[in-house]
């Protein structure tokens, strides 16, 4: 029975604790990242894919990085960043539904704060947004059955139905970037329980088995208001 528990406590958040803050704890070590979720990605009721530790990509600091902006620490992640995200030098055609970047948000309010974060990759190719507020599924659908993309950003829920019609592909997926921000009740996509079964979903039914996909956490700031 004692080692039952000792088994179990390694697995989840400590009590009092929230998943979160258990994970993002781990930011010193990509080997405890990679391990805590692996872990959290394993679990869950409908089960889950673990995370392999090569599959984690341990997005740069604001100190690592020399800047403090999200646009810089994704730069300093993908040396790539100007084909992959803004499809510069990108062969026509092969990004159609099919972004190299996916960045999860905890709401449609959030999703909007994290593209107002991104304004030199907006400016030089459209940030496809993946959320319910005043978009319907069809529509969206439709817009990525014929529209390019580098980046796609959204909720669990509408990402996970977008790849289940088969809209949001998986062709040329890097990065499943989790946004670590709070919402007013200090949660994020890993602490709303249907936001994280809808996470979970999406990395083990559509994400998990394309290959060379990395998981990361980003740490941002929340936006300044600004046109959209």
């Amino acid at each position: 029975m004692a080692k039952r528990k000792a088994a179990e406590a390694t697995t989840t958040a400590p009590k009092k604790q929230r998943t979160s803050e258990w994970i993002g704890a781990s930011f010193e070590s990509a080997a405890q990242q990679a391990e805590r979720l692996s872990l959290w990605f394993e679990g869950g009721a409908s089960g889950g894919a673990p995370v392999a530790e090569e599959r984690v990509a341990v997005v740069p600091s604001a100190s690592a990085a020399g800047e403090d902006t999200l646009e810089d620490r994704l730069r300093a992640l993908e040396p790539e960043w100007e084909r992959l995200f803004c499809l510069e030098r990108e062969r026509r055609g092969s990004a159609i539904g099919a972004p190299a970047l996916v960045i999860v948000c905890s709401s449609a309010v959030r999703s909007l704060e994290v593209i107002r974060l991104l304004p030199t990759f907006r400016s030089r190719h459209q940030i496809i947004k993946a959320f319910a507020k005043h978009l319907k599924v069809a529509e969206q659908e439709a817009l990525l059955r014929d529209t390019e993309c580098g980046i796609v950003v959204g909720t669990p829920n509408r990402l996970l139905k977008l790849a289940e019609g088969g809209a949001l592909k998986p062709a040329r997926l890097k990065y499943l970037a989790i946004d670590l921000e709070k919402d007013m009740k200090a949660m994020t996509v890993f602490d709303v329980r249907d936001c994280a079964a809808d996470l979970r979903a999406l990395w083990r039914d559509h994400f998990a088995k394309a290959k060379g996909v990395r998981v990361c956490l980003l740490e941002t700031a929340s936006a300044a208001a600004d046109d959209d």
